[in-house]
Order: C-alpha cells, then sequence, then structure tokens
C-alpha cells in the first residue's frame, strides 16, 4: 500500500497575538509618557524654588541696605545729608517723622507705598539685585522700666527725666519685595527699633 499524502490544513489565527502586541506596546508608550512628564515636572519645581530663592534673596538684600541709610536720616531728620547705599534710591521724599500714607496698612502689603527703590548692577549695567521697599511708621514707646538704675550710675544725657524713665523708643517696619527670574516675587519683613 503506498503511503496516502495528506495535506493538513492550517489553523486559521484570529489576531490575537497582533493585539496582545499592539496592546502591550501601547502600555509601554503611556508609561514612558508619565516618566518624561514627571521628569519635567521635577525640572519645572526645580526651576520654581531656584526663581522664589533668588527673589528672597533680593527682598533681603533690598532690606538690609535700609538700615545705615535710614539711621542718617533719623540722625539728619533730613534727605540732603544722607549718604546712600549702592543701588539704593529714594522715591520723592517721604517724611518718616511725619504719618503713614493714606491708607497704608500693616495688614495688606498691596496698599503699602514705595519709600526706596534698591537696584543693583553689575560693571556692564545688567540689574543682579532687584526690590522695593516700603517703610511703614510704628508706634513710639516711653519705656518706663530698666532705667533707673542708669541714672543712678551717672547718666546724665539729654533728658535726664526721660533716661530715668528708660527712654523712648520710635518703631518702624520695613517691608521689601524682591524680584526674580520668571516673575517671581517674594515679601520679606523687620522691624526697626531707633532710639533718639
Amino acid at each position: 500500500m503506498k503511503p496516502i499524502n495528506m495535506i493538513v490544513q492550517p489553523k486559521r489565527q484570529h489576531g490575537a497575538a497582533l493585539a496582545v502586541a499592539l496592546m502591550v506596546l501601547l502600555i509601554m508608550t503611556l508609561v514612558a509618557i508619565s516618566a518624561m512628564e514627571g521628569s519635567t515636572l521635577g525640572y519645572k519645581m526645580s526651576a520654581n524654588s531656584i526663581y522664589h530663592e533668588e527673589a528672597f534673596s533680593a527682598s533681603e538684600s533690598a532690606r538690609d541696605s535700609v538700615g545705615e541709610t535710614f539711621i542718617d536720616y533719623m540722625f539728619e531728620e533730613d534727605w540732603t545729608e544722607v549718604v546712600f547705599s549702592d543701588g539704593l534710591d529714594i522715591l520723592g521724599t517721604p517724611n518718616f517723622y511725619e504719618a503713614n500714607a493714606v491708607g497704608e496698612e500693616l495688614a495688606d502689603t498691596s496698599s503699602l507705598v514705595t519709600d526706596l527703590d534698591y537696584d543693583l548692577q553689575d560693571g556692564n549695567g545688567d540689574t543682579v539685585i532687584k526690590g522695593e521697599i516700603a517703610v511703614v511708621i510704628g508706634q513710639t514707646i516711653v519705656n518706663t522700666s530698666g532705667a533707673g538704675s542708669a541714672q543712678y550710675k551717672g547718666y546724665h544725657g539729654a533728658g535726664v527725666g526721660m533716661g530715668g524713665q528708660g527712654g523712648v523708643f520710635k518703631y518702624f517696619e520695613f517691608r521689601s519685595e524682591g524680584e526674580g527670574t520668571a516673575n517671581a516675587s517674594s515679601w520679606t519683613a523687620a522691624d526697626f527699633r531707633f532710639v533718639p
């Protein structure tokens, strides 16, 4: 008997392998996109943190630059003889012996009037540090304790009676807004006590 050649018909494929491969490819693509977005978000967060630190440092530098200039002003009682720090400019001629500007409130930073401008530049004329300073007049307080011993030990300065009470303190607050890259800004504040 002769062997019969049988032709075996292949099983018909329904495309399952292709569908599974496409699903795996889709999942891998979504994972890759998600990883890239996470990386971009991390970069943006890092950059924003740097911009904020830059603005904070500018605000601190601007506020610190006012100290000596303000002391000169308080002793001179006028702006004509005052020596300004590098980059510091006065806006108008505010009188810090008078009342605050109309509507100026410590609780509302948008109501503060800019009194001094700080714009420190490098040798090429590019701004390195930029900030605006508002000086808000606080209260005047007579310190009624602790100075009797100073008078007992020989204190005979101006106003011996006031020295016996402890002296007069005039309080101010310096509020500064510093600017950084990408429109970043930061506020800092410090109390300033002046003893006339």
